[in-house]
């Protein structure tokens, strides 16, 4: 890097620490220092370059502590979309905004005491993790029930669908009370179970 300024500077009539008064092109902000620092006219501060210092911009307002959604908050959720979904007047003709205002509504309503209240966008998106978490569940719970032995109880169907989640995702399905509530919506139903 310096033999390419040194190169850079005897191409511009400054060379081997040579001052030069020629002003130098093509370093964009930093050419003003670096004509100062080659004419070898540094020795006082005031002949240095002014950098103008751009005001902080202003961070965004914290919006506080995240919440993690308990167990039966989501389950809440399930309970108020199933119910606003199966609604033959009301689930169909509204807007998707008033859809979850709703739900968001009731939620703050009926929410288990001490608990934060929840936007209904918010509400929202934790359904729809929930609810991809739920269709991938409800494929091994199917495959589980289809493969089912003769004096298998449903907890055994649930736990060798959890193995097989768990060996699959590296993790446990968290969710069981929210797949009871849904399991049975068709939105729920397996691709294969519908053939």
């Amino acid at each position: 890097m310096d033999r390419e300024f040194d190169d850079y500077l005897e191409q511009h009539g400054g060379g081997s620490g040579v001052p030069t008064t020629q002003p130098m092109m093509g370093f964009g902000p930093y050419s003003q220092a670096l004509n100062v620092l080659a004419s070898g006219n540094i020795s006082t501060p005031a002949t240095l370059p002014t950098v103008e210092e751009e005001e902080p911009t202003a961070k965004p307002k914290a919006k506080g502590p995240r919440t993690n959604y308990m167990s039966e908050e989501t389950e809440l959720i399930c309970i108020l979309w199933v119910e606003a979904t199966h609604n033959p007047i009301l689930g169909t003709s509204r807007r998707l905004i008033q859809y979850w205002g709703a739900i968001g509504e009731k939620y703050n309503a009926l929410k288990p005491p001490g608990l934060p209240n929840r936007k209904s966008d918010h509400l929202k998106s934790h359904f729809q993790r929930v609810q991809k978490e739920v269709k991938i569940w409800s494929d091994y719970y199917k495959i589980c029930k289809d493969n089912w032995s003769s004096g298998m109880s449903d907890d055994q169907i649930i736990e060798q669908a959890q193995a097989m989640h768990e060996a699959n995702h590296k993790k446990r399905f968290m969710h069981i009370k929210a797949w009871k509530i849904l399991h049975d919506c068709q939105r729920f139903a397996s691709p294969a179970a519908n053939v």
